[in-house]
């Protein structure tokens, strides 16, 4: 029986290490190409703008919070609508996202976002008194909506985080105004 938990110890701890090392691997993989992780990331999230942008200021591999997974941490992110001067709201804007990565996307050379997790900062959803409303940003064109989809396929981001987020709804055609403090939400997504 001592040598068959010690054989069992020797393999468990191996394979540990192993998990460690491959997990510390892709960690330095993401920071040594950022630049084009980040851009994928931009890429990906414009090509379901319509008449937006959107602003990353800085993103780094975030190890601790998703272990075994990978994480990306982005910081001060905005999406801002194209009539934004007259507005002075932006549709986003917050201090911290948490992107968790599928891993195996990592090693296709293809980016799957699994879940995303918002933090300190504002949601604003505004409507202006003719019915135009920044959320018309986020439909995005019908061509890049069923380019390379799958039928049946479930959605890239399958779970939705947010904390301390203030969550603002302005209707200026009805109205009405709603101002929400959210301390913590968590949701699923559904296609």
């Amino acid at each position: 029986m001592q040598k068959w938990l010690r054989i069992t110890l020797i393999v468990s701890g191996c394979l540990l290490s192993t998990l460690i090392l491959l997990w510390l691997g892709l960690a330095l993989y993401i920071r040594q190409h950022k630049t084009d992780i980040l851009q994928q990331i931009s890429n990906k999230l414009n090509d379901r703008l319509h008449g937006g942008t959107l602003v990353i200021k800085d993103m780094d591999p975030s190890l601790v919070r998703s272990f075994p997974n990978v994480s990306i941490a982005l910081e001060g992110v905005s999406i801002r609508d194209s009539l934004r001067n007259m507005q002075q709201h932006q549709l986003l804007d917050v201090a911290r996202i948490f992107i968790k990565v599928n891993t195996f996307s990592l090693l296709r050379k293809q980016l799957d976002v699994r879940q995303i997790s918002l933090e300190k900062g504002s949601i604003y959803l505004f409507t202006d008194s003719t019915g135009y409303s920044n959320t018309s940003i986020l439909k995005g064109s019908s061509s890049v909506q069923g380019e390379g989809k799958a039928p049946g396929r479930p959605a890239d981001i399958t779970r939705l985080q947010l904390s301390d987020i203030h969550f603002v709804i302005e209707n200026q055609l009805k109205h009405k105004l709603f101002s929400f403090d959210i301390a913590d939400l968590k949701g699923n997504l559904r296609n």
